[in-house]
């Protein structure tokens, strides 16, 4: 129950960006398969092949657990429901190109005022 619980939160903690709703009833450790309803992106796999955790059993609240994880490979794929909007990425690359020129037209006009 604790092995999940931290796993849990590691995992929140680095990939919760990309995962929803992760919790430890969904985790079994040993398990090479996570799935998970994610925003843009379906993890097909996850596979990890090594987890050591240091606790420092006389010494929990002072000193600090370490988790080391070696060895994490996942394998995330586009949900078919997302449709490729053509125009919308053409805006996205032009707002892109306004904000670069802007930014070089700022640096100039302050290495102008000099």
């Amino acid at each position: 129950m604790v092995f999940e619980s931290l796993l849990s939160d590691v995992l929140n903690r680095f990939i919760g960006d990309y995962v929803e709703n992760l919790d430890k009833s969904q985790l079994k450790p040993g398990s090479s398969l996570l799935a998970q309803q994610t925003k843009d992106l379906r993890p097909k796999c996850l596979v990890y092949c090594k987890l050591t955790l240091k606790i420092p059993w006389k010494n929990l609240y002072n000193e600090a657990v370490v988790a080391t994880l070696d060895g994490l490979y996942l394998l995330v794929v586009p949900e078919a429901t997302i449709k490729y909007d053509a125009a919308k990425e053409e805006r996205h690359h032009q707002e892109a190109k306004r904000r670069e020129l802007q930014r070089i037209e700022d640096a100039l006009l302050l290495v102008a005022r000099r």
